[in-house]
């Protein structure tokens, strides 16, 4: 949670630049041993994608809630989706649809929260959109910090 409205903090300038509202919603989740830092990285990657995806006027929700297994943390946008040709390629390295991009963003993402044994999908949102969904276990990470 503290992750997730840091990250809503350093993309308020993003947002509003683009007329674009971030909403964080956290059901009071438990501690989760991981590295925050990282953690960060992969909810900036994600939401500074879903702003960019969003239609003026628009908004981006990330909820984060405990699970039985863990955390999980959804970054919701309301833009014109995916196809599942561009879905299924979204996590591969320098694979951008973006004229600037690098193609790097989601590929770190994805190579952060699997190494956090976590899992990163993307699924398409009624009606429109898309929505990034990042489970992390409640297991130990090797590392020395604890992320909220």
């Amino acid at each position: 949670a503290d992750v997730a409205r840091q990250v809503q903090a350093l993309l308020t300038a993003e947002a509003h630049g683009r007329d674009v509202e971030v909403l964080v919603q956290a059901e009071s989740p438990g501690e989760l041993t991981a590295d925050p830092g990282q953690l960060t990285q992969v909810l900036l990657n994600l939401t500074l994608n879903a702003i960019q995806a969003s239609p003026r006027g628009g908004t981006v929700d990330i909820v984060v809630k405990d699970t039985d297994a863990g955390t999980e943390v959804a970054v919701t946008d309301r833009g014109s989706g995916l196809s599942p040709e561009v879905a299924a390629r979204v996590f591969e390295p320098f694979f951008t649809t973006k004229p600037k991009g690098t193609g790097l963003g989601l590929a770190i993402a994805h190579r952060i929260v699997t190494a956090h044994d976590g899992t990163i999908g993307l699924a398409a949102h009624t009606p429109t959109g898309t929505r990034a969904v990042v489970r992390l276990p409640r297991q130990p990470f090797p590392a020395t910090e604890t992320a909220r």
